[in-house]
């Protein structure tokens, strides 16, 4: 089970391991949404690294995300603390990892366990390991090319203003993470 992971009959849960710099989310907001749209019943958990509030830079963009996780299991001090950490991320059962451009957090996103495995092929070896890939295209914008993943899974791409992303400035919350 190890080795081949779970095996699902539906996508209940579902692992977006992302980066979290500005850009990087901001970019990804409409695959977030296109990602809800796909699986409307399933647990969409933002799977990103420490270090920003991911609510307060996407505001409510980040409602298509159930939930927000920190992929820090082999940044942990200490061996004991690092096998905790995989053993839970493990153990939360995930059916489905989506992955964005750059093959990012690959050693925590594939300790998940999720069977099924998505993400853009930019030659990173750890991408032999995904089920589905979509060719990086360098002339489309980030955002376009991180829709073509939900696209190789079934999903619709969105039209006009649901593909383009934005960024909406709370100044409070800004304040609050400063």
């Amino acid at each position: 089970r190890l080795l081949r992971g779970r095996n699902p009959f539906a996508v209940r849960r579902v692992l977006v391991a992302r980066r979290c710099r500005l850009g990087d989310l901001v970019v990804f907001q409409p695959t977030l949404a296109a990602l809800r749209k796909r699986y409307p019943n399933a647990e969409i958990v933002f799977g990103v690294t420490p270090g920003i509030d991911v609510g307060a830079v996407l505001g409510p963009a980040a409602a298509a995300a159930d939930r927000v996780r920190v992929l820090d299991a082999l940044a942990r001090p200490g061996k004991l603390a690092r096998i905790r950490g995989v053993l839970g991320l493990w153990a939360e059962g995930y059916d489905l990892l989506v992955t964005g451009s750059g093959f990012l957090l690959p050693r925590e996103a594939l300790l998940c366990g999720a069977p099924a495995r998505a993400g853009l092929d930019d030659s990173h070896p750890l991408q032999r390991l995904l089920s589905w890939t979509v060719p990086l295209d360098p002339t489309r914008h980030e955002s376009d090319n991180n829709l073509a993943v939900v696209e190789a899974l079934g999903g619709e791409r969105p039209a006009g203003a649901d593909r383009v992303p934005s960024l909406t400035f709370d100044r409070d919350a800004a304040e609050r993470t400063a």
